[in-house]
């Protein structure tokens, strides 16, 4: 048996709280006192979210020298009811709400190439008929 035992989850008082003057610290203390939940999942969740939505916008430089995009991955184990959902909703719902408002906008410009190419079609079409005349 290993000189060490641990007995997870740890009790939310022993989570270690990052500065309470960061913005990240901030949403999870509010987000905590919203779903009452414990702080170890509110603090996962919302690096997770953070992560998720910086992974297009900067890179990391490894140690080894490669340099790969922002990424983590997280894992809640929790039993039903404990408000998994509950504290991914709050965090997911600005990520979810950009993907829907950049797919809006990128139908709306996708539907205006596709009219300036049909336009352009037929005006190249006339001019070939003109010109072959």
């Amino acid at each position: 048996m290993p000189p060490y035992r641990h007995t997870f989850p740890l009790p939310d008082e022993n989570f270690p709280i990052p500065t309470r003057s960061s913005l990240i610290a901030s949403a999870c203390i509010e987000a905590g006192a919203i779903t009452k939940a414990p702080n170890a999942m509110v603090y996962l969740t919302a690096i997770s979210s953070v992560s998720a939505s910086l992974q297009g916008l900067i890179n990391v430089e490894l140690p080894s020298g490669g340099v790969r995009p922002v990424s983590m991955w997280g894992m809640t184990i929790a039993e039903s009811g404990e408000r998994k959902s509950t504290v991914d909703n709050v965090f997911s719902k600005g990520i979810e709400s950009f993907f829907s408002e950049s797919a809006k906008k990128h139908k709306r410009m996708l539907r205006k190439y596709e009219l300036e190419l049909e336009l352009h079609e037929h005006e190249a079409s006339n001019i070939k008929k003109r010109l072959i005349k």
